[in-house]
């Protein structure tokens, strides 16, 4: 049988109008989100971490230590402690960092990729001296080296996970502390002139 063309004209813009058909919800519910595929890692049969890219940057100045306000009238020297401690945070609250696994897996890879061994914790510490005019309260700020690393995680199951034997994350960021980097990182001191509501805090 002959289609005539406004046949084939309306077959074809209903099939158009089929592959726009957006998804229902029951359908959008057969993908597992990011963190429930985490959450397999442990039991799949496969996990594994691809970074896409791995970005160096440093902190914005951040305050390390406790105010050293002088109320002297003279200029005080203080002999300021001051101590940071910086972890691992990820882009998709906290399902790789709370994982054992997760971040074994992510360690290795950017080890064999980076040739950098990634620290989840680092904890550094030291003093300056603050030299504080009357009136000022000195403290301490350190901008910090970091690791951005970019990537998808990688999931192969025996039995069907969601009606799939494969699976890839979405892309997954992961930030932590860069301690082969410590020239990178800045500590300085600096001072501030006390307000009203500060000087009767601090002196009385």
């Amino acid at each position: 049988m002959k289609l005539s063309k406004s046949s084939i004209g309306a077959a074809s813009i209903g099939g158009l109008l089929l592959a726009l058909v957006p998804a229902t919800g029951a359908m959008a519910e057969d993908t597992p989100t990011t963190e429930e595929l985490l959450a397999q890692c442990e039991s799949a049969d496969f996990c594994e971490f691809t970074p896409t890219s791995n970005e160096l940057y440093v902190t914005e100045a951040e305050q390390v230590s406790p105010l050293s306000p002088n109320c002297d009238p003279d200029v005080v020297d203080f002999q300021a402690n001051w101590s940071q401690t910086k972890g691992t945070t990820d882009s998709v609250g906290g399902s790789v960092t709370a994982s054992a696994k997760v971040m074994e897996v992510f360690e290795v890879s950017v080890e064999a990729n980076y040739s950098h061994a990634w620290t989840s914790t680092s904890t550094t510490g030291g003093f300056l001296t603050l030299h504080v005019p009357e009136g000022n309260i000195g403290y301490i700020t350190k901008a910090t080296a970091m690791n951005r690393v970019t990537g998808t995680y990688e999931l192969h199951f025996s039995d069907r996970y969601y009606g799939h034997y494969y699976w890839y994350t979405a892309p997954v960021t992961i930030e932590g502390p860069d301690t082969t980097r410590p020239s990178s990182e800045v500590i300085q001191g600096h001072n501030k002139v006390m307000s009203a509501d500060e000087r009767a805090q601090f002196c009385g």
